[in-house]
């Protein structure tokens, strides 16, 4: 596994405003400093809530379509999925960005194609007359 740490020496430290800040914002003297006092990167209560929101937002924005596809389900079941990715933010230290998606389908999908292949057999010489 390789590790990449970039530092922007034209960047100030969010947390000191030393130039030489790395993609999350911070210097790696600040890095260390929060690492050494058990300060790292947390799921907290906040991001925790903001899953809840985001979560039920969703829900609430796409309920009347959620509602037409299950009313045009031919087995009278719709799958749901609701999923949450979470990353540190790119440049703001102890931050984190929260993203929800959806997925469901609104109609049936069906689509088809087969062929029979045999590798060992041959090609047929076509007979002319």
């Amino acid at each position: 596994m390789t590790l990449t740490i970039s530092i922007d020496m034209g960047k100030a430290c969010s947390s000191c405003g030393k130039k030489g800040a790395t993609q999350n914002g911070l210097c790696l003297k600040c890095i260390a400093k929060r690492v050494r006092e058990g300060r790292t990167m947390q799921v907290g209560p906040k991001v925790i809530e903001a899953m809840k929101l985001l979560c039920a937002e969703v829900i609430d924005t796409h309920a009347a379509k959620i509602n037409q596809a299950f009313l045009k389900s031919e087995t009278g079941k719709l799958p749901v999925g609701i999923k949450v990715n979470l990353a540190p933010h790119e440049t703001r230290a102890e931050t984190m960005d929260v993203k929800v998606t959806i997925s469901y389908s609104m109609e049936k999908v069906s689509y088809d194609v087969s062929k029979a292949v045999s590798d060992t057999q041959g090609e047929l010489p076509l007979w002319k007359g």
